[in-house]
């Protein structure tokens, strides 16, 4: 079972994850980084303005957990997830 990342799937219409285990590691981990790695900015409008934080934030994400970074409602619940994480 070593080096198997757990898979994330986000509902399309849903910016939270239906399965409790998933939803459990999916917080955890993004917590993890954007304690550790996420840039402390003002306010929400530039992390907005720099997609590249948004996409920095889901390849360190998809470094820990299998996720699908092209799809749409995996990206928005990431966004909501950053968004709340730095408030």
């Amino acid at each position: 079972m070593g080096g198997r990342r757990l898979p994330i799937t986000v509902v399309e219409g849903k910016r939270r994850l239906d399965e409790p285990v998933q939803a459990a590691k999916f917080a955890s981990e993004s917590g993890v980084i954007i304690r550790a790695e996420v840039p402390i900015l003002t306010h929400w409008k530039e992390y907005k303005e720099d997609k590249d934080l948004l996409d920095n934030f889901m390849d360190k994400l998809g470094g820990r957990l299998a996720i699908d970074k092209d799809d749409a409602p995996t990206k928005n619940a990431c966004s909501d997830l950053l968004k709340r994480g730095i408030n």
